[in-house]
């Protein structure tokens, strides 16, 4: 199943991986009204992209559905889902503070997949802009 870009006025499929953005925080939906917030990196071992050499390889950001046992057995159990990438960073630490923040805010409703937040983050120097990004986000998913 490809991946869809949840705000396509910001977004489109070809951005993601031009160079411009190492991670992105992700949503899988089910047809049941479940679902899961997720980071998937970009490219093999680069959390900034400012570190990215023209020998970098690409990840498996383009096949790859959750890290989540139980997401993976819906998915393999064969229910519908779909995948949205939500939003690009530049780093993976602002794709990590992104996502656990979402998991705080919305993983108490009974319909998140969501277990756990595993993540430590430093708090980056663009913490308005991060800010924004997460208020723009808890308006459309809430």
């Amino acid at each position: 199943m490809k991946w869809t870009m949840h705000d396509t006025e910001t977004w489109d499929y070809e951005d993601i991986n031009d160079g411009r953005y190492a991670a992105f925080v992700y949503m899988i939906t089910f047809d049941d009204g479940s679902y899961y917030f997720g980071v998937k990196s970009i490219f093999k071992g680069i959390r900034d992209v400012k570190k990215l050499k023209p020998t970098t390889k690409e990840s498996n950001w383009e096949n790859y559905y959750s890290s989540s046992k139980k997401v993976q057995a819906m998915v393999d159990s064969g229910l519908n889902y779909e995948k949205q990438i939500l939003w690009c960073f530049s780093t993976t630490n602002e794709a990590e503070q992104v996502e656990a923040a979402l998991i705080l805010f919305l993983g108490q409703q009974s319909n998140n997949l969501n277990l756990a937040v595993m993540c430590k983050v430093r708090l980056g120097k663009n913490r308005s802009e991060t800010f924004k990004v997460l208020q723009q986000l808890l308006e459309r998913l809430s």
